[in-house]
């Protein structure tokens, strides 16, 4: 009898302590909430300390003008983990959806305006990109160097059509395009965004861009619709990679040929067809070298006194002008 009025006495001590569990609540349950809770603010905390990392790092490169090309900072992965990239990094081009295509011949004489909308979507991306990334698809994105070099291979040149007869959508390609070149052609934006003279000549060296072929381009495309951006682009180029002025030496060296050529051929009683595709090689070498030389007249001596020719470049249109002009009157009789 003692030891159940014992064992009485601790069952009634225990359901006294023993909490009352009230139908709408469930420890269990509130013991998970709790712990959801606890996680989410524990993942909170640690995002916070990873945006404190990597803002932190961003304002020592502010404060110190570290140049882009040997700045890094942290970025996270796909797993959550921070980690030490540097700002110009083929690995931010994953996160950057671009389309990138390329600018045929075809589009042209379709008026394909699709083609007109995408180029100026993407465009008008790359100008709104922070620096870094820019420059990132400049260095390490291969669709985006076929997309410029056909945009210039391709697009029509001053003397092919009227601006004033274009639509409104080909303008803006033009204007938007014209900006991709003028960012890429400068090699500092602002005294925290920029990169180091050297650097810049020897990559765009190596990626071949702005080449003398491609000045020529920019050159016969916008000089109806923006000079001073031209004037602007090749400034700049032959001031970051004065090797250019050189290889524009060699390159009208090579063109001399190409005339003497096409005056060979004429002496051989070319066909109408045969004179029509001579007289687009030459109307595109003249139309090309006269708008580089009216917007940027220190090509002039590059151009008119190179010693390497074996007759005056002058001197030679003149030749290849009076040949032409024969042949070209003897078709039409």
């Amino acid at each position: 009898n003692n030891n159940k009025n014992n064992i009485n006495n601790n069952n009634n001590t225990k359901s006294k302590l023993k909490p009352k569990v009230t139908q709408n609540e469930n420890p269990k349950i509130s013991n998970k909430k709790q712990r959801e809770e606890e996680r989410k603010q524990t993942l909170m905390k640690l995002e916070n300390e990873k945006q404190k990392l990597i803002d932190e790092q961003e304002e020592k490169k502010r404060n110190y003008s570290i140049p882009t090309n040997r700045a890094w900072g942290f970025k996270s992965d796909s797993l959550g983990q921070i980690k030490k990239v540097e700002d110009l990094s083929s690995i931010w081009l994953a996160e950057l959806d671009f389309q990138f295509i390329s600018f045929l011949p075809q589009d042209l004489d379709n008026k394909n305006l699709e083609i007109y909308k995408i180029l100026i979507q993407d465009f008008e991306r790359l100008l709104r990109l922070r620096y870094n990334l820019f420059w990132s698809i400049v260095l390490f994105s291969e669709p985006f160097y076929l997309m410029i070099d056909s945009c210039l291979r391709y697009s029509l040149r001053n003397y092919d059509f009227e601006w004033k007869n274009l639509s409104t959508l080909e303008l803006n390609f033009y204007e938007k395009f014209g900006c991709v070149l003028l960012r890429m052609s400068k090699n500092r934006e602002t005294n925290e965004s920029f990169l180091e003279d050297d650097f810049f000549t020897t990559n765009m060296i190596r990626k071949n861009y702005f080449t003398i072929a491609q000045l020529l381009d920019i050159s016969s495309i916008f000089y109806c619709l923006n000079r001073n951006l031209i004037q602007q682009i090749i400034a700049s180029i032959f001031q970051l990679i004065p090797i250019r002025i050189q290889e524009l030496s060699n390159a009208i060296t090579l063109i001399e040929k190409s005339l003497n050529q096409a005056v060979q051929s004429l002496n051989q009683s070319p066909s109408t067809n045969q004179l029509s595709e001579v007289l687009k090689f030459a109307l595109d070498i003249f139309a090309s070298l006269y708008t580089l030389i009216s917007v940027y007249p220190r090509c002039i001596n590059v151009i008119f006194q190179n010693q390497k020719l074996s007759i005056p470049f002058l001197k030679l249109i003149v030749i290849w002008y009076e040949v032409y002009i024969s042949r070209f009157e003897n078709a039409i009789n």
